[in-house]
């Protein structure tokens, strides 16, 4: 019964109007309200009140999903209260819903929320409307039920499938699952938990068993993507995919189905696979050589450690360039040409020694070896890289063609120098006893200063002795020929050997073409630590009364060889000049190498 809907006498037109259209909503038989755009509840028609056993003045107000047909499940109200808020943007609303009667009753109704637009094309209020549809959805209910079942236990293939009855009893069993349960005798309505007992071992078969009872009882699938364990009756590892849902069975009484797919043979192709690509994982990041897999454009793909120390860049970094980046620019050219053979087939491989540019601007060599992986069309996939750092080996030939040339040019110097001390000797000497006593010995003193290069004790000498070994046998024959100056200052090993060769150089070349070649030549030394760095020492070197001097016209070996052995094993500096009235040179060298 509905409440009366006249409007009392004096009622305007308008109040008119909305009394029979409110007596039109109180006998519709759907659900018909309105809200605000913040979904508080304005209007209710009378079916929807009495299906509720609601007042209308009890909900008035209230937002909608705080209303007793809502109420009842979280879910259900989040739910509604996102369909508001899209209805009051302007959009329709419309699903199945679940909604609370009295009695604590559910029924289903097809649920619409309407946005109502003013004027002005805004919205303003929304209607909201459900008719019941539960006797459908019951319907619908039964059906899709009975239809699931059939479909669960025929369907899926090649997956096995089995089902358990309401009294947790094996149901049925498809012919792709016999198989799994081969060992179990009688099968059908066999005590699931027993059965699976009997399967698998502990804990898993109780594990299991709390499945299939929740889902029984709650309806929540369950779904294990990757099961592997060893099964207690055949003592074999085997693999499974599974899910478990709730289904109304047959007799018309819920039950749960499994339907598994099984995965051994995959599992363990996996496995080896796993087991492999971990070996090539540790081959590859272990290796005592640079192993890169790099792109037929030259993008590195993938680099390991050692290739990371070799070229002074992380593994993102390199991800970021290509070799090319890194090449040094004059072995780029035969790299790429290389590179081309192997991109059009003319060749699989190739090898050649070249330099990178490390991150830091340094150079390293290696020794670079080339394959490639090529498609079914014989295109290459990718290249591989192995690459060896070989910056010793080219440090130890460059310092054994150093030795060479020094060796070369040492003797040539002892003998140029051996002819310049016996033609001046001979000069000097009032007859043969004097020259041969004379000549020889310098003789033994040019051996003793040649030796002392090489066989310095452990010590540290002083300077100013190291000097007078060095060029006593060139200028022994006056006193005043060789002037030095300096305060006394001790050298380590290194440092003494680097200088001896240095001043043997240019005591060598003094004679041969400077201050020593001539009657009057004198040669002067200073030295000194040096004011701004005590740790390093100044050495000059002044020739006078020699030969009138004009710079080489090109670097000699000797030049070369002072040159390299002050950066290399005395971090120092040099500067050599030729004026004309004789040859000067200044050298900063640290007195102490260790320190360095």
């Amino acid at each position: 019964m509905t409440m009366s809907t006249e409007p009392e006498d004096g009622a305007t037109p308008e109040d008119r109007t909305v009394s029979r259209l409110r007596g039109v909503l109180d006998n519709i038989v759907a659900f018909v309200g309105t809200l605000t755009t913040d979904g508080i509840v304005t209007e209710a028609n009378e079916p929807a009140l009495q299906a509720a056993g609601l007042a209308r003045e009890g909900i008035v107000g209230l937002p909608f999903w705080e209303c007793y047909w809502w109420n009842f499940d979280a879910p259900t109200q989040d739910r509604l209260r996102d369909a508001v808020a899209r209805a009051a943007q302007g959009a329709p609303v419309r699903y199945d819903a679940e909604i609370r009667v009295a009695g604590d009753d559910r029924r289903f109704i097809d649920f619409q929320l309407a946005p109502h637009r003013d004027a002005s094309g805004a919205v303003d209020y929304i209607v909201a409307s459900g008719v019941d549809i539960t006797r459908c959805k019951l319907g619908e209910a039964s059906l899709k039920s009975s239809h699931d079942s059939i479909k669960h236990l025929v369907s899926n293939a090649p997956l096995g499938i089995y089902a358990v009855d309401a009294d947790f009893r094996l149901a049925m069993v498809s012919a792709g699952a016999q198989k799994v349960f081969s060992t179990v005798s009688p099968l059908i309505g066999r005590d699931f938990a027993e059965v699976l007992r009997l399967l698998w071992p502990e804990p898993f078969a109780t594990e299991a068993i709390g499945h299939f009872r929740r889902t029984l009882e709650t309806g929540i699938p369950y779904h294990a993507p990757s099961t592997i364990e060893r099964r207690r009756d055949i003592d074999v590892v085997e693999a499974y995919d599974w899910k478990i849902e709730r289904v109304t069975l047959p007799d018309g009484r819920p039950g749960t189905v499994c339907y598994f797919y099984d995965m051994s043979d995959r599992e363990r192709h996996a496995a080896a696979l796993r087991e492999s690509e971990a070996r090539f994982r540790a081959t590859f990041e272990n290796a005592a050589v640079g192993i890169a897999h790099v792109a037929p454009d030259g993008d590195w793909l993938r680099v390991n450690s050692k290739l990371c120390s070799i070229l002074g860049y992380t593994q993102d970094e390199l991800a970021r360039l290509s070799f090319q980046d890194i090449t040094h620019p004059e072995d780029l050219d035969k790299d790429l040409s290389l590179l081309a053979d192997v991109l059009d087939g003319s060749i699989d491989e190739y090898e050649m020694e070249k330099r990178y540019r490390r991150k830091d601007g340094s150079i390293v060599w290696v020794n670079l070896t080339v394959g490639c992986v090529r498609d079914g069309a014989g295109s290459v996939s990718y290249l591989i890289s192995v690459i060896e750092d070989i910056s010793d080996k080219k440090e130890a030939e460059a310092r054994q063609r150093l030795l060479v040339g020094e060796l070369n040019h040492r003797v040539k110097n002892i003998l140029a120098t051996i002819q310049a001390m016996a033609s001046h000797t001979m000069r000097n000497a009032d007859d043969f006893e004097a020259f041969r006593e004379t000549f020889s010995g310098r003789l033994r003193a040019i051996a003793a200063a040649h030796d002392s290069i090489f066989t310095e004790g452990g010590g540290k000498p002083l300077l100013g002795d190291l000097i007078r070994r060095q060029l006593g046998p060139y200028a022994a024959e006056d006193g005043d020929r060789l002037v030095l100056s300096g305060p006394p200052v001790l050298v380590d090993t290194t440092t003494a050997h680097a200088l001896g060769l240095i001043l043997h150089e240019l005591a060598t070349n003094a004679a041969k073409y400077g201050a020593l070649s001539t009657e009057g030549g004198v040669i002067g030394i200073t030295w000194a630590p040096v004011a701004e760095d005590a740790s390093r020492i100044r050495i000059e070197w002044t020739e006078t009364g020699g030969p009138t001097v004009r710079p080489p016209d090109r670097t000699g070996f000797g030049t070369r060889l002072i040159e390299s052995t002050l950066q290399h094993s005395l971090h120092g500096t040099a500067r050599i000049d030729y004026p004309p009235s004789g040859l000067t040179a200044e050298f900063v060298v640290l007195r102490d190498t260790g320190a360095q």
